[in-house]
């Protein structure tokens, strides 16, 4: 019945009606059979005891006594039906109308029949039963006493059937309206039993139904409070399981919205960033510009046997550091399309731990073994450093409560066709592997399969999107390398990544030291609105040999090349600059003299690039901080 009353087919409404009916169909059975068995038993037997039986049954078993006129023959069946408890008396009348006999309880008293009345009732009947008679609470009944037929017992003999008188019982009418009311209160129970199996079916059908609209229910609460991970389950079928699913479709369609609109949170605070980031690269550039350009005029004026000029070298040292450094905010800034090119790995990875290591509280340590010098591999800096700063955030969030140890390691490895073999898509070949590993909760092996799978995360809500696994997993994907995982509760986890590496490719060591530096003659304009950067570029050209002219105003610097348009060879000029960019003043320099030779220097700006400068008529764009070789090379290439 189950199967018939969910089949797939049906809609609610079918089931609603097939529920009503199954309810009356119950109701109905339950009162038939009820009815049908109570009534086959109780009224079986009032039909049985009524008073006409009894009658007949008088009738028979007297009749020899009274044609022999001897009342001890018919004594015990008097008794016997005096002992009923409906039975208030009986009477035996002769054909005459006399009364033979009359027998009565204690607490009944019947009344008799007169002579006239026997015979008025025994005529017209001529041997056929009469009808109940209802005298106040008794009810009469009467039955004919006919002679035996001897033909049954003497073949040839001549049967007589002749009334040879009345034969009368008395029931109370009291006791049989008691039978009739425990009819009634059967036919009650029976309608109560019926009432009681139909409230179950309607209460089986009413849970059948609701139960999927519970579940909803309880769904659209979860969804109130923010739990948007549990879908609905449901056994129903029709409308209700229609409704079911398109709940769960738009579970998922929330929860896919709510990690897009993380993803563009955080895709606005990294432009934020970006753009804070530029900022003060910029500014930072026109620091280095001063501190790079001053250390070189004065290592050069030092003698080479100098000792100061070891501590120049370590501050030029220093400044190429803190110039990629800059390089590398400038290129997360930017947010470019990524470029893939040859890197040398320890740099970032040394510099993402330098950042690590001011965040990270006090209990956690940090362990390194990274191999400076390394074979390069193709990957895009900024993809290095935010796989390292994934990694290391996870190993942080898996030690929080409890402290431990970080450790971070990159070396080279070759890996042999055997080794190959433990590692699935990992070739034979020469890799650089970048491992980080923490001592910390681990991970259970039922998730292990999962943790690179987009938006999945065991952190609490607001502490993860789910998005940094995997986004490692699919950077080294893109470089052809492979990630494998270890760990187990209670006894951390290490990451291992594999890059492939550049063959015959190696980093060399910088140098401090100058080549030649190719002198000048000439007139230079120079234009930046750093103070900074037009002592130091100022000094620096004077040192190159060229008569320089600087502002620290574009609009100044337009005043006086239109004084004397002629007068100049060359003109530098900065970019970023209040009133009017760089850009805007060498359209309208050229549009003075279009022959003249142009450099742009920047040490920032999301406008400028290479394609820019030669849109505008630019010979040549050079970034800053630059050193005195480079501006050497660049004004010299120019100016022949």
């Amino acid at each position: 019945m189950s199967r018939f009353f969910v089949s797939k087919s049906r809609s609610m409404l079918s089931q609603i009606l097939i529920g009503f009916f199954m309810v009356l169909f119950v109701f109905t059975c339950a009162v038939l059979v009820t009815r049908g068995f109570l009534g086959n038993h109780f009224f079986k037997q009032l039909e049985e005891e009524k008073g006409i039986s009894q009658a007949e049954m008088l009738a028979t078993f007297s009749a020899i006594g009274l044609y022999a006129d001897n009342s001890v023959l018919v004594d015990d069946q008097l008794a016997a039906i005096l002992s009923r408890p409906e039975i208030a008396g009986v009477a035996l009348y002769m054909d005459d109308g006399s009364l033979w006999l009359k027998r009565e309880n204690e607490k009944d008293s019947v009344s008799e029949l007169s002579s006239s009345e026997v015979k008025k009732n025994i005529a017209p009947q001529k041997g056929e039963n009469l009808a109940p008679f209802v005298q106040g609470k008794y009810i009469h009944y009467y039955a004919p006493v006919k002679l035996i037929s001897l033909s049954e017992f003497a073949p040839g003999i001549e049967q007589h059937n002749e009334v040879i008188g009345l034969a009368q019982v008395t029931i109370s009418n009291l006791y049989f309206n008691a039978l009739v009311r425990r009819g009634r209160l059967f036919d009650l129970a029976s309608i109560v039993v019926a009432v009681f199996f139909g409230v179950l079916a309607a209460f089986w059908l009413a849970r059948r139904l609701s139960a999927p609209v519970h579940e909803l229910t309880k769904g659209a609460k979860r969804v109130t409070k923010g739990n948007l991970e549990t879908l609905v389950s449901t056994t129903a079928t029709g409308e209700l399981a229609e409704l079911t699913s398109a709940f769960n479709k738009m579970l998922e369609s929330l929860r896919e919205r709510e990690h897009l609109m993380d993803e563009l949170q955080q895709a606005r605070k990294l432009e934020a960033i970006g753009t804070l980031a530029g900022g003060i690269a910029h500014d930072f550039n026109n620091i280095l510009s001063g501190i790079i350009g001053h250390t070189e005029i004065t290592k050069l004026k030092l003698p080479d046997n100098s000792p100061e000029q070891h501590n120049l070298n370590q501050v030029l040292n220093a400044s190429d550091r803190a110039k990629d450094l800059v390089a590398q905010i400038l290129t997360f800034s930017r947010q470019s399309q990524v470029k893939q090119q040859p890197l040398e790995a320890s740099v970032i990875v040394k510099e993402a731990v330098k950042l690590l290591r001011a965040s990270l509280p006090a209990n956690i340590e940090i362990g390194q073994n990274i191999h400076r010098g390394t074979k390069r591999i193709m990957a895009d800096p900024v993809q290095i450093h935010q796989i390292v700063m994934n990694l290391c955030t996870n190993a942080y969030h898996a030690m929080e409560t409890t402290g431990g140890l970080l450790q971070i390691e990159l070396v080279e490895e070759k890996i042999d066709a055997d080794q190959a073999g433990f590692i699935p898509d990992l070739h034979p070949g020469d890799y650089l592997r970048l491992s980080v590993s923490d001592t910390g909760c681990g991970i259970d092996p039922d998730i292990m399969g999962r943790i690179f799978e987009p938006f999945f995360t065991t952190k609490e809500q607001g502490k993860g999107t789910g998005m940094g696994l995997s986004m490692v997993h699919g950077i080294v994907s893109e470089y052809g390398g492979v990630v494998t995982v270890a760990g187990e509760p209670g006894r951390g986890t290490t990451f291992d990544l594999y890059f492939p590496l550049l063959q015959d490719y190696r980093a060399t060591a910088s140098s401090a030291v100058l080549s030649s530096l190719k002198k000048g003659s000439g007139k230079i304009l120079l234009v930046d609105d750093e103070l900074i950067i037009v002592e130091t570029c100022q000094e620096m050209l004077e040192f190159l040999g060229y008569d320089v002219t600087s502002t620290l105003s574009s609009c100044e610097a337009l005043e006086i090349f239109q004084s004397q348009p002629d007068g100049f060879d060359l003109v530098v000029t900065d970019q970023n600059m209040p009133k009017m960019t760089g850009i805007e003043l060498i359209e309208k320099i050229l549009a003075i003299r279009p022959d003249l030779p142009i450099i742009l220097a920047t040490g920032y700006s999301s406008a400028v690039s290479k394609e820019t400068c030669m849109h505008h008529g630019i010979c040549e764009f050079i970034t800053k901080p630059h050193s005195l070789q480079n501006l050497s090379d660049t004004i010299h290439k120019v100016l022949s």
